[in-house]
């Protein structure tokens, strides 16, 4: 879990919930270009190696359900979570799971 809010009063907790925040990988490597970049004098006539990397929508899709619903089952066994717990995602990785097939 990336958070966890809690309700303390008088020193004791009361109740909490966790907070899941989705966020996107990426894959491949920007190493090369960065170093090519970073060590770039005024004699370099070459280009600058390009990146390749990019968004890593394949991790996001296999490893979100199942977190949420281990996470999920966690938080439902405890008398002091209410509310089961909150998910904060992207607004474009929302909307590319709904496209999903």
């Amino acid at each position: 879990m990336d958070w966890v809010l809690a309700k303390v009063k008088n020193g004791k907790l009361q109740q909490y919930v966790g907070v899941e925040v989705q966020s996107i990988d990426i894959t491949g490597n920007y190493r090369d270009s960065w170093h090519t970049y970073k060590n770039l004098n005024t004699s370099f006539s070459g280009d600058i190696p390009r990146s390749e990397h990019g968004l890593n929508w394949a991790n996001v899709h296999k490893r979100l359900i199942p977190q949420l619903i281990r996470k999920g089952v966690v938080y439902s066994n405890s008398k002091l979570v209410p509310s089961g717990l909150y998910f904060i995602v992207p607004d474009i990785v929302y909307k590319k799971l709904g496209r999903r097939n």
